[in-house]
């Protein structure tokens, strides 16, 4: 009988331990919105045969490790629409963030980032083992091997930050490589359109492996999205006169949706005359292909529009910053 209770004691105790540790662990409201192949997942404290295979509705917990195999990838969605696109043989870390920072850690392989609606003051970084990356926009991709981390910028701006304290900016066009035991980093210029054909066609081939009612839904909720942006942003003069630096990168931001949603558009068009049953209506895919379509061509005016306008004030700003100095200068 003391055996008896002993034991039951025993696992009571493991029982609440176990228990204690599943409720410290947070969600990092980072979902995947596409996988295909061997795609796994196992908190970073464990070991490897704690791995099990990811699936869609799987809750990513901070400090979680997500491993893609050969021929294998996965697409993750931040709550603003930021999407990651992990290639092949890639092991990364969702890392604790705080209220500034959303942290990625790469092990290893290929990531895509694709930032859209990111929050005034938040940055994203990826640590790599040379460096970290603090992302403000838009579109990155991340390399890295054994000893050589590498970093394509197609649009915005990355800030790399190396261990010895230094600092450098990559800028749209360019290309960052830091070499393992080499004290220079190596900066490129890259052709920005062949990049962006290479990340076009991650977004493609997610939109063809989605069927007609899964690549329907996503384009009402995409179109949705645009529409919502143009809503908040069309009396930015008014509403934004006063944050011309932070609306000139929100605005520049948000091209990168647009770009995702006309991958989604060629593919739906791809498909010919079918019909999408969403809800419990059936409608055309060409016709919420098209929808999509005027949606991302009335955002694109409208970026445009307010790209010129902030830098016509940034112009005008500087030009009285300039005729004021050269008063004080004379007088």
């Amino acid at each position: 009988m003391k055996i008896c209770r002993a034991l039951l004691g025993l696992f009571l105790v493991v029982a609440v331990a176990v228990s204690a540790m599943a409720a410290e662990r947070v969600d990092s409201k980072i979902r995947f919105n596409d996988l295909y192949g061997e795609v796994s997942i196992r908190p970073n404290d464990e070991e490897d045969d704690a791995y099990e295979f990811a699936e869609l509705d799987t809750i990513i917990y901070e400090e979680d490790r997500i491993r893609t195999k050969e021929e294998s990838g996965a697409i993750l969605g931040l709550a603003d629409m930021s999407t990651f696109v992990v290639k092949p043989e890639t092991v990364m870390i969702i890392r604790t963030p705080n209220e500034e920072t959303t942290k990625f850690e790469m092990i290893a392989g290929t990531l895509w980032a694709n930032v859209k609606q990111m929050a005034e003051g938040k940055t994203i970084n990826v640590e790599m083992s040379q460096c970290v990356a603090g992302i403000k926009g838009t579109t990155v991709k991340f390399v890295q091997t054994p000893t050589v981390n590498t970093i394509y910028v197609a649009k915005g701006l990355v800030s790399v930050q190396f261990p010895n304290g230094l600092s450098s900016n990559v800028q749209a066009g360019e290309c960052l490589t830091i070499k393992q035991g080499e004290n220079e980093p190596k900066k490129e210029n890259i052709v920005i359109e062949e990049l962006e054909q290479e990340f076009k066609k991650e977004i493609e081939k997610r939109g063809q492996r989605l069927n007609d009612d899964k690549l329907g839904a996503l384009l009402i909720q995409r179109t949705e999205h645009i529409n919502n942006f143009i809503a908040n942003y069309k009396n930015y003069r008014k509403t934004h006169a006063n944050r011309l630096n932070s609306l000139k990168g929100e605005a520049e931001r948000f091209l990168g949706e647009l770009f995702e949603v006309t991958a989604l558009v060629y593919v739906a068009n791809s498909r010919g005359q079918v019909t999408a049953n969403v809800g419990d209506k059936s409608l055309e895919l060409g016709e919420l292909a098209n929808t999509a379509k005027t949606a991302v061509d009335s955002c694109k005016a409208l970026i445009d529009e307010i790209m010129n306008y902030c830098e016509s004030q940034q112009d005008e700003i500087k030009h009285r910053e300039d005729s004021q100095t050269i008063i004080a200068n004379c007088s």
